[in-house]
């Protein structure tokens, strides 16, 4: 399976595998980066596509500057971040938004974390979330019910999942 992707799956469960060249490709680039760095990734990669360097701040316990000084270090080299702006969340947290510079990264990265990390970086990055964001989480309710979900907290995965339903409505 070389240089091939390859699809795997029924309809509407359909898995993509990165090719072995690419990936071997992209954790060499990541194994060039600090520890501190590749933690911040392996994070941002649980937190999305796109995120804010206070939701992998969150994940990882720590301080939000901290973490948008990796992030921002990253993003200037153009190594695996561009810098999408500022991010407010209702509560007045203010960080920057950063994504990463294609999804393929995001896949190697997420992959990399152990599964019962993943489950707990999830489940702070959602608690935070819906700590920003409070009377106003039905804003965010889809990345909340994934987050929750993942996190395997389900109650309030099924209440954002209804959320999301009924905004879809509207």
């Amino acid at each position: 399976n070389g240089g091939q992707g390859i699809i795997q799956g029924e309809v509407g469960q359909v898995v993509v595998r990165v090719p072995d060249t690419i990936r071997q490709m992209i954790e060499r680039q990541i194994e060039r980066l600090s520890v501190a760095e590749q933690q911040v990734l392996e994070v941002a990669s649980v937190a999305g596509g796109e995120f804010s360097a206070a939701a992998v701040a969150a994940g990882l316990g720590t301080d939000v500057w901290e973490v948008e000084e990796q992030c921002t270090g990253l993003a200037r080299r153009e190594c695996v971040l561009h810098p999408q702006g500022a991010s407010e969340w209702p509560d007045g947290t203010v960080t920057t938004r950063y994504r990463f510079v294609h999804v393929l990264y995001q896949d190697v990265l997420y992959e990399r974390v152990p599964v019962a990390q993943r489950i707990r970086y999830h489940q702070r990055i959602g608690e935070r979330a819906e700590q920003g964001y409070g009377e106003r989480a039905r804003e965010i309710a889809a990345e909340l019910a994934r987050h929750f979900e993942q996190g395997r907290d389900f109650h309030p995965a099924v209440h954002y999942l209804q959320q999301t339903a009924e905004n879809s409505i509207r």
